[in-house]
């Protein structure tokens, strides 16, 4: 549950502090100069936006949309998990077909064209129309997150050199920890506030920007 979920995003954290700690501080290596290399080239730091962006969509699993789920269609806990499962075999059965793009498109094309669909995607789940509506929108959404997943690491292999690898590997792990770290806390001070219909909107838009 939810402290299992907690407990992976610690570990994640002190793996990835770790992983920078050493990329610093472990004699002959190029330390803070790889770290300072990676972030001033533009097309690195596009792979950790597109990192940001899955990640942001994913948080909204977690916080914003099993009560929304639960509120407008009266569905179960174990309902919604159950089909969110299906949902998710979406983006398994979709992986090599997106990664088979990317390699004939390009990865930043294909990356790009997932989060903008899984964003618009997530934003229009509040105005579906019924239950049908959802899982359509959530198995576009999933098409978007695996395009996103399977161009943004064919992306890193190709443009990163192999003696920065681990460096830049450890970074978009920080990335994506420190998305997890800050979003749930932010949707669900949101969903409170303003409910999860306009959560779940505003994900959409930070998604994009």
């Amino acid at each position: 549950g939810s402290a299992s979920a907690t407990s992976q995003t610690e570990t994640g954290l002190c793996t990835r502090l770790c992983a920078w700690l050493c990329a610093l501080l472990v004699p002959g290596g190029r330390g803070a100069g790889a770290v300072r290399e990676l972030l001033s080239d533009s097309r690195q730091v596009g792979q950790m936006l597109l990192r940001f962006a899955l990640t942001a969509g994913w948080a909204p699993w977690m916080i914003a949309l099993p009560p929304h789920l639960t509120h407008e269609y009266s569905l179960s806990t174990a309902a919604i998990g159950l089909r969110l499962s299906v949902m998710t075999l979406v983006g398994f059965s979709s992986s090599p077909i997106c990664g088979h793009l990317a390699d004939r498109f390009g990865c930043d094309g294909v990356a790009r064209c997932g989060a903008i669909f899984s964003a618009i995607a997530l934003g229009l789940l509040p105005f579906s129309g019924g239950l049908g509506g959802v899982w359509a929108l959530l198995a576009v959404w999933e098409l978007g997150t695996a395009a996103i997943s399977a161009a943004t690491n064919a992306a890193a292999s190709e443009s990163t050199p192999c003696e920065l690898r681990g460096v830049q590997s450890s970074l978009l792990g920080q990335v994506q920890d420190g998305t997890f770290v800050l979003m749930p806390t932010a949707l669900g001070f949101l969903a409170a506030s303003i409910g999860t219909t306009a959560t779940l909107g505003l994900t959409a838009v930070v998604q994009l920007a």
